[in-house]
C-alpha cells in the first residue's frame, strides 16, 4: 500500500496534549445567560442521541496556540447557585492555569477559599476551564414569534432584518408535538454552541482519532498509522514500525510542537520547522489513504448516567456535505461577544459581597442592560457576527 501524508488537522494531536498537561497540573492542585449565550446553547439529550455538525473556528486559547475553539473559565457559587464568566485574563503554562491580568471577584474569592485550607468538596465557589465549538443542531425547529412582556411580537433593532419580526426556533417534539398540531412553520437545522470541560474534551479528542481512522478518499477503508513527518521537509520523524519507541514517547513527539532539527545535505541549512507533524497512513481498500476529519461528519451525541457521574457518548458519525441552508449556518461565532465576561457589579451580586473593584475589569464585558443583544436569541442570521 502506499504511504501518504494525511494533512490531517493537528486537533486531535493537540487536544491528546492538552488534556494530559492539564490532568498532570490538576493534580498538583489537588452566569448568568444572554441571548446567543442562552438561546443558543447546544444541550446534549440523555439517553437518546442528538446529531450536530461542529463548524471550526479560529481562536487564540490560553496557552498561546491557535484553536478551533474558544477558551473561557466559569465559575459556580454556591451562594447563589448562580455561574458567571472570569473577567481575569488567563494563560496556561505546562498544562496549569495563570492569572496574568483583569480583576474578578470569583477569581479572589477562589484564590481566598484556596489560602485558607479550605476542602474542595466544601468550598463557597468553583472554577472551570470551557471550550466552546460553533455547530449546527440537525434536527426540525418550530419558527416562533418572540414576544414582549405585553404579548407584542418583538422585531429585530439592526442589521438587514430590522424591523422584522423576531422568530426563535424550537425544538420539534416529534409525533406528538403541539406545534406541528398548530402547523407552526418548521425549518431544518439550527445554529449552536457547544461548550466541553476538560473531560469531554478528552472524550471527542478520542473521538477525532476514531474518526481518522476512516479513508475519506475511498469512504470504505480503515486507515493504519505507520509514521509521523514534518511537513515542511518531509523528513521521517516517526517510524510506527520502530520497536525501540514506547507509545509514550510517541505521543511525547506527536502530540505537542515539534521543532525540526533535519539538516538539507546539499545547503547545510536547518529545517528549524516548529509545529505538529503530519501524520503518514496506509489504506487497507485503496491507493490513496485520506484521514477523515472531524468537522466533514455528522456526529451523535448523547449523556448517559445521572449526576455526578454523567458521561457523553458519540456512538456513531456520518460523512457528509453541508446542503445551501445549512452551508449558511457554517460561519463560527464571535465567541469572544457571547461569552464576554459578568461585570463585576454582577460578580459581586451572584456571589452575595460587596463590588469593591472599580473601574476596568480586564477582558471584554457584557453589559446586562444592552437590549440590542436581549431579544436576538436565534443569531442564525451573518449579520450578528459582524
Amino acid at each position: 500500500m502506499e504511504r501518504r501524508a494525511s494533512g490531517h488537522s493537528s486537533f486531535g494531536q493537540y487536544v491528546k496534549g492538552y488534556t494530559s498537561k492539564r490532568q498532570e497540573a490538576m493534580k498538583k492542585l489537588g452566569g448568568r445567560n444572554l441571548g446567543v449565550r442562552f438561546g443558543n446553547r447546544f444541550d446534549v439529550p440523555t439517553n437518546h442521541a442528538a446529531k450536530v455538525r461542529l463548524i471550526p473556528g479560529q481562536y487564540k486559547v490560553f496557552d498561546g496556540t491557535i484553536q478551533p475553539f474558544y477558551q473561557y473559565v466559569q465559575f459556580f457559587t454556591v451562594r447563589t447557585k448562580k455561574s458567571f464568566i472570569s473577567s481575569k485574563e488567563f494563560k496556561i503554562v505546562d498544562g496549569e492555569l495563570q492569572a496574568v491580568g483583569g480583576k474578578c471577584h470569583g477569581w479572589d474569592q477562589y484564590q481566598k477559599e484556596i489560602a485558607e485550607g479550605i476542602e474542595r468538596d466544601k468550598r463557597s465557589i468553583s472554577m472551570r476551564i470551557l471550550h466552546a465549538f460553533t455547530g449546527i443542531h440537525l434536527a426540525w425547529f418550530h419558527l416562533v414569534t418572540v414576544e414582549d412582556d405585553k404579548g407584542k411580537p418583538m422585531r429585530y433593532k439592526r442589521g438587514e432584518r430590522k424591523g422584522e419580526v423576531i422568530k426563535e426556533k424550537v425544538l420539534c417534539e416529534g409525533r406528538r408535538c403541539s406545534m406541528c398540531r398548530e402547523k407552526i412553520d418548521k425549518v431544518f437545522g439550527k445554529k449552536v454552541h457547544w461548550s466541553l470541560g476538560s473531560g469531554f474534551l478528552e472524550l471527542l479528542g478520542g473521538t477525532v482519532a476514531d474518526i481518522a481512522q476512516d479513508c475519506k478518499g475511498c469512504g470504505a477503508g480503515r486507515l493504519e498509522t505507520v509514521g509521523w513527518e514534518c511537513p515542511e521537509c518531509g523528513d521521517l520523524v516517526v517510524d510506527e514500525s520502530d520497536t525501540k519507541l514506547t507509545d509514550e514517547e510517541i505521543n511525547e513527539i506527536t502530540c505537542y510542537p515539534y521543532t525540526c532539527k533535519s539538516v538539507d545535505q546539499e545547503t547545510g541549512k536547518e529545517c528549524g520547522y516548529r509545529g505538529f507533524l503530519s501524520k503518514l497512513t496506509e489504506c487497507d481498500n485503496c491507493q490513496n489513504p485520506k484521514p477523515t476529519d472531524i468537522w466533514d461528519v455528522d456526529i451523535e451525541v448523547k449523556k448517559v448516567g445521572e449526576a455526578p457521574k454523567v458521561t457523553i457518548q458519540i456512538p456513531r458519525w456520518t460523512l457528509t456535505e453541508l446542503d445551501e441552508e445549512l452551508l449558511k449556518m457554517a460561519k463560527p461565532y464571535n465567541m469572544e461577544r457571547i461569552f464576554g465576561a459578568d461585570p463585576l457589579d454582577k460578580q459581586a451580586e451572584f456571589l452575595k459581597i460587596k463590588n469593591t473593584h472599580r473601574g476596568d475589569a480586564g477582558r471584554f464585558t457584557r453589559d446586562y442592560n444592552d437590549a440590542e443583544d436581549g431579544p436576538e436569541s436565534e443569531a442564525d442570521e451573518a449579520d450578528y457576527d459582524e
